[in-house]
């Protein structure tokens, strides 16, 4: 399983314009998931980092109803 957070400084970015990063993992045999995450300025540091870690926590607890194995995360 992989997580993949797209970049943009916390204050832009879209998740759907790296749909590529979740297919080329995929195609690695990866389950991959690419978790959208609130912005600056509708929320502030730490709000960025408690929105990545809920939702590393949803894959964890979520992988194998969707064919991931979560002890083989990277």
């Amino acid at each position: 399983m992989a997580v993949f957070f797209y970049g943009g400084t916390w204050e832009n970015g879209r998740r759907q314009d790296y749909g590529w990063v979740g297919r080329a993992l995929a195609a690695e045999g990866f389950l991959t998931l690419s978790p959208d995450y609130r912005l600056y300025p509708e929320v502030t540091y730490p709000t960025f980092l408690e929105d990545g870690a809920a939702a590393i926590a949803w894959a964890v607890e979520n992988a194998a109803q969707h064919g991931g194995d979560p002890s083989r995360s990277c």
